[in-house]
């Protein structure tokens, strides 16, 4: 066999490994397009298709990109102006660099928490990486640098459904988890602009006692724009996997989604891990 060829067959095992243990419900905290089941995977994807509104003609860095779906998304659907993907796991790099190898994409075997290049990024997405860190308020300190100073980080988390923070997560690969306030409480620390959203997972979403499909509303809309807050509200009513501003949430949301802006400097680190570990 020649190396394409030998190439071509140990990707092909990577994604029978991710098929074999999504169907028998083992976690493997990777995502292959093809191999994972499709609703974890639209979970995740759902996450790169609202962070794309920051990435067109941008520097964009994502950190923990995993097999590289994420970046590769972005470059169809947005055109970064370049685009650096990084992850710790060499299988997951390996895997990106062949399947993606033409899409313009450098990806980079790196740790989140070192400072691994002095580049300046307008954009840095970092989805389900900062609860699988040790030191979550490194983490935050080293994308703080990475950022241009109106730059933009975009960050998820599970949320904690029960317990304190210093309790450790059932998923045994994760850290620490953090409620929606304390997540914000955290990263207020390191930015001056935090906007906190959730991911739903189901279809449905209401105002108050009214639950109307936002999908009818905007097809009652297409004539005459409807622009009010009401109205505003049930557009939100989408797709499942949606990202929801806490106001228009009709139940707990499974993820906490950030978007930050502007890092701040000197950030007190004491105060930070406090806030991180509890």
């Amino acid at each position: 066999m020649n190396q394409a060829e030998l190439d071509d067959l140990w990707m092909a095992i990577q994604e029978i490994h991710t098929f074999v243990a999504g169907i028998n419900g083992i976690s493997t905290e990777r995502i292959i397009d093809r191999a994972t089941p499709q609703p974890i995977y639209r979970e995740h994807l759902a996450r790169y298709k609202w962070a794309s509104q920051d990435t067109a003609g941008k520097d964009v860095l994502d950190i923990a990109c995993g097999t590289g779906y994420g970046s590769h998304f972005l470059v169809r659907h947005s055109k970064p102006a370049s685009i650096v993907a990084a992850d710790i796991d060499p299988d997951a790099i390996r895997y990106a660099k062949l399947r993606y190898k033409n899409a313009g994409i450098e990806f980079v075997e790196a740790d989140a928490c070192e400072a691994w290049t002095e580049r300046k990024f307008d954009t840095v997405i970092s989805f389900e990486t900062i609860e699988h860190v040790p030191r979550p308020d490194i983490f935050l300190t080293q994308v703080s640098r990475m950022l241009n100073p109106e730059g933009v980080l975009h960050v998820s988390s599970p949320i904690r459904k029960s317990g304190s923070l210093a309790d450790a997560p059932v998923n045994p690969y994760h850290v620490r988890e953090w409620t929606v306030d304390e997540f914000r409480s955290l990263l207020s620390l390191f930015f001056e602009d935090v906007e906190v959203f959730g991911q739903m997972f189901f279809l449905v979403k209401k105002l108050g006692p009214i639950r109307i499909p936002g999908r009818i509303i905007r097809m009652l809309a297409k004539p005459t724009p409807l622009s009010s807050p009401f109205f505003e509200a049930l557009n939100y009513d989408v797709l499942p996997f949606d990202i929801v501003p806490a106001k228009y949430q009709a139940g707990p949301p499974a993820s906490v989604i950030a978007r930050c802006r502007r890092p701040k400097q000197n950030v007190d680190l004491k105060v930070a891990l406090a806030k991180a570990m509890g």
